[in-house]
């Protein structure tokens, strides 16, 4: 039920009158203890009880008869699943995430999805305001539409392949409802409802959420999970690599197995058989110089979109390093070693180079990374921080105070670097944001960390690399770090071996048109190309093909797991309305509607209460008058 003239119901305050005069408005006589009427106590006590249920029930009828007539004043309508509602600003956030390729039977999850968002569109009128809010594509701009236009945009969505951030859509959606004029709000989330899609802080919608949840039988997904092509670094020609492969799937601790195979160049370059959750490794023959492309895949399942995943390098020569100023006897051992077995050349111009002290930091260019490592010397920071300074860098070092062994945590590299311990450091305070961390130690202090402007690139290096200030020259990740930093960070236009799709491509300068993986060229529009579908996009400068990248749905999206009921609502909040059934969604949806008026129904009723009113308070009346009269005394 529903009011169109709310502001009535104040009226209602005039309930508080029959009850008033029933608890507070009695008449009090002085009671004499007459000896010839004290026999008619017995009778004055069996009526009692029927005087005060007579007074209840009149107490009743007139509260009764006052609210009808206040509800009528109200105009109160009836709602309903079948009733009309009032003009609503809508957002359907309808998931078409790379989850929602699933195929559940003969359908696919979004098909169910876009039905489900159908229902909600044919229960809407033209004065509804809609918006279809793509959750799989963050870069769609959703339009205020009508009931048809906005069944057009949900019958022409598919699935695009990316990750979706269900928190992020939701404000979105929250944004553009609350900015409507409309008084009656809604927002309708259409998902799979996957637990991976959801972020770990609740959130305080202030605008209804109508959630369909059902009983899907979801099956096993199993997927190919991160490629990683010579261990993250960029394959050197003329020697021996490597892809590695991670199996995903719920049954890993089963220890079920599924057939995987590496395709290099169109041609099958190695096949085995591996357990679900074990990383897989294929050896890779040595390279000539040139792109390579290729995929990892497993046999297709009912998610086929993490079956397959794709990468592609550059293989090319060994980067040429440089070393500039009194490096320690580790540094140079270490840098030594890494050219001896072809990882590295000291042939000039260099790519990488390591500066002691900054040494020749206002050399620097566009693609040459510096690596910064300072002295053990602590009195020479000084000179250190005016190099930087004069460099434009952003960093600058100052002494800490810091006591013991420290652990480092390494989010930004691809070493494992757990066992680490630094001993020794120097603080690396930042000008602006402290963006470009990493690796830190204690918890949240940068350890390693990076700058970038047009004169090049520059990483800088918390310890001076001596056994006092750190077990890293002592123990095994030093080369490999260096390595990580030579081969990672030797060319300004190095490109990832594989992105998630719905990110940006990485361009660089030159780079005019992007071909997607059916061909299709797509031109750069405000400097940015996003991703749509997974596969590998030619980075074009006119007509020539300058790089390749690779595009894969996120591994989060092989994750079908949906967010328990009792964790979503807790999340979303208490506005969130839930349907288990599809069949019931049209009941849950659109919560103010709007019935016929029954004002006339309420004053037939508050007449009616009326009438008995008068026909109860006359039948006491004439019932006491037919009492006994009280007898005269009589004189003895």
């Amino acid at each position: 039920m529903g009011f169109l003239s709310p502001a009535f119901l104040i009226a209602g305050a005039a309930l508080v009158v029959p009850l008033f005069l029933h608890l507070f408005h009695r008449q009090e006589t002085e009671r004499l203890a007459f000896p010839a009427l004290r026999y008619l106590r017995r009778t004055e006590k069996e009526h009692a009880r029927r005087i005060r249920l007579r007074q209840v029930i009149l107490l009743l009828l007139r509260v009764a008869a006052l609210a009808l007539i206040v509800a009528a004043g109200a105009r109160a309508f009836l709602t309903g699943p079948t009733s009309a509602h009032p003009p609503t600003a809508l957002a359907i956030v309808l998931d078409n995430s790379g989850s929602s390729g699933l195929v559940l039977g003969d359908e696919r999850v979004l098909d169910r999805l876009k039905a489900a968002a159908l229902r909600s569109i044919a229960n809407a009128t033209d004065r509804d305001r809609i918006w279809v809010l793509r959750a799989g594509d963050p870069e769609d701009v959703a339009l205020p539409s009508t009931p048809e236009q906005a069944r057009s945009r949900v019958l022409g969505t598919e699935v695009s392949e990316s990750a979706t951030d269900l928190d992020a859509a939701l404000d979105r959606a929250e944004a553009l409802v609350g900015s409507s004029e409309l008084d009656a709000k809604e927002i309708h989330l259409l998902s799979d409802l996957q637990a991976s899609a959801f972020g770990e802080e609740p959130r305080t919608a202030a605008i209804p959420v109508r959630a369909l949840q059902p009983d899907w039988d979801r099956p096993r997904n199993r997927g190919v999970g991160t490629v990683l092509v010579g261990g993250g670094l960029p394959p050197v020609t003329g020697q021996r690599t490597e892809v590695s492969a991670e199996l995903l799937g719920p049954d890993a601790a089963q220890g079920d197995s599924v057939p995987v195979r590496l395709i290099l160049s169109g041609r099958v370059a190695g096949a085995t058989v591996a357990p679900l959750g074990a990383t897989v490794v294929f050896p890779v023959s040595p390279l000539a110089p040139g792109v390579v492309e290729g995929h990892v895949e497993i046999d297709a399942d009912a998610l086929a979109a993490d079956d397959r995943r794709y990468f592609a390098f550059r293989a090319g020569p060994p980067p040429r390093v440089e070393v500039r100023g009194p490096a320690s006897p580790f540094l140079a051992s270490a840098i030594d070693v890494l050219v001896e077995s072809g990882r590295a050349r000291f042939d000039p111009p260099a790519e990488v180079v390591f500066a002691v002290d900054g040494e020749g930091l206002e050399s620097r260019r566009p693609g040459v990374t510096f690596v910064i490592v300072p002295s053990a010397d602590p009195t020479r920071l000084g000179a250190l921080n005016r190099r930087l300074g004069a460099a434009g860098l952003r960093w600058r070092y100052a002494p800490a105070d810091d006591v013991g062994e420290l652990p480092v945590a390494a989010p930004g590299l691809l070493q494992d670097l757990t066992d680490l311990r630094v001993r020794r450091r120097y603080a690396l305070e930042s000008s602006g944001s402290p963006l470009g961390v990493l690796a830190s130690v204690g918890g949240a202090e940068p350890w390693i960390v990076t700058d970038e402007d047009e004169a090049g690139r520059v990483l800088l290096f918390g310890s001076p690399f001596d056994a006092e200030s750190t077990n890293l020259v002592v123990g095994a990740s030093l080369l490999p770090l260096l390595e990580w930093m030579v081969g990672r960070w030797s060319r300004a236009d190095a490109l990832p071996a594989s992105i998630d799709v719905g990110q940006s491509l990485p361009l660089f300068e030159g780079i005019d048109a992007v071909a997607d993986p059916t061909g299709r060229v797509v031109p750069i529009e405000n400097g940015r190309a996003i991703t749509q579908v997974a596969g590998l996009y030619s980075l074009l400068a006119g007509d020539s093909v300058v790089a390749r990248v690779a595009a894969n749905i996120a591994t989060r999206e092989s994750l079908l797991d949906p967010l328990p009921i009792d964790a979503l609502r807790r999340h979303l909040g208490p506005g969130l309305e839930v349907a288990v059934d599809p069949d019931a969604w049209e009941a849950r949806i659109f919560a103010r509607r709007q019935g016929p008026e029954i004002w006339w129904p309420l004053l037939l009723a508050a007449l009616l209460c009326l009438l008995l009113e008068s026909w109860v308070a006359g039948s006491g009346l004439a019932a006491s008058t037919r009492r006994s009269p009280v007898p005269s005394p009589t004189a003895r």
